[in-house]
């Protein structure tokens, strides 16, 4: 039950069901300027749970016409270090959506947030983080430049934190029955493990459903060399995670059972086999280093 924490906040199960998909592809220029577009699509629900809370707005005054909040994504563009550009509204099947642009002059000072929580008001933003261990960080991803040489620092999670997180949890969950036999006790556990766990299969379906995070780099020019695990063509994709295809794979949930925080050795070991999950990619290298020369 510990791995279904990977997706809390992605899922946004607190307030959230259905579609919502974030793209955020940076655009870089060989002379170190670019844009950064996020390209934003939510089913009708999320937008108008967004917008109520964002805006203040309640049951009984129509909520905002426009699927954003443009303060919100000033607020982003603030946040990385970047100018707001423009925003353009577009349409989806049962839904709605956006593409927001946002420019900078120098990537060395650009400090790209992957925290999905950026893309909703504050008064919902600390819930959503309260839950967020990976696939999206608080921590930003950060660019050096010089010379046709690029490095990308990869933000880390602390897993140590989660697994002194999950500890504490289980600590607090309530005491097994003591007027129980062992084997009686232990067939009831089971029983219990069991449901919850189709409980939260179930929750997962409903909520997972059409939802995916994508982060990537296009680059000027293709590289002469990089150590990026996943490069195609001059577009490197920091993560990207689909998580139609995880809810294709049902067997793929016993492989995130295995990657609780206690049990990978380290950050750069999780995601590698995180990313060996159908849909799931996970860059794994702290620094990926690109050569455009």
């Amino acid at each position: 039950m510990r791995a279904l924490r990977l997706f809390a906040v992605l899922s946004l199960a607190l307030v959230l069901s259905g579609c919502f998909q974030v793209r955020t592809l940076v655009r870089l220029n060989a002379d170190g300027s670019g844009t950064v577009e996020d390209r934003v699509l939510m089913s009708s629900a999320i937008n108008l749970v967004t917008m109520m809370s964002g805006m203040g707005t309640g049951m009984d005054t129509p909520p905002p016409e426009q699927p954003y909040d443009e303060a919100v994504l000033r607020a982003r563009a603030e946040e990385m270090g970047a100018t707001f550009v423009g925003v353009e509204e577009e349409d989806i099947l049962f839904g709605t959506g956006y593409v927001v642009t946002y420019a900078f002059e120098d990537v060395n000072t650009l400090a790209l947030t992957s925290d999905p929580s950026s893309f909703f008001p504050e008064e919902m933003r600390s819930e959503m983080r309260g839950e967020m261990p990976l696939g999206g960080s608080e921590e930003p991803y950060t660019f050096a430049f010089a010379d046709g040489d690029l490095q990308i620092v990869v933000p880390q999670t602390d897993l140590e934190e989660m697994a002194e997180e999950d500890e504490v949890a289980e600590d607090a969950a309530p005491a097994r029955d003591p007027k129980k036999g062992g084997a009686e006790r232990e067939s009831a556990d089971m029983g219990e493990d069991a449901g919850g766990m189709a409980s939260a299969m179930g929750s997962a379906a409903l909520v997972l459903a059409d939802m995916r995070f994508t982060v990537a780099v296009e680059l000027p020019n293709e590289a002469a060399q990089t150590n990026a695990s996943f490069m195609d063509g001059r577009t490197l994709t920091l993560y990207d995670m689909d998580f139609n295809q995880l809810l294709e794979n049902p067997e793929a949930f016993d492989q995130l059972e295995g990657l609780s925080p206690a049990g990978p050795p380290d950050f750069p070991t999780a995601m590698r086999l995180l990313s060996e999950i159908p849909g799931f990619t996970f860059e794994s290298e702290p620094t990926v280093t690109v050569s455009l020369r």
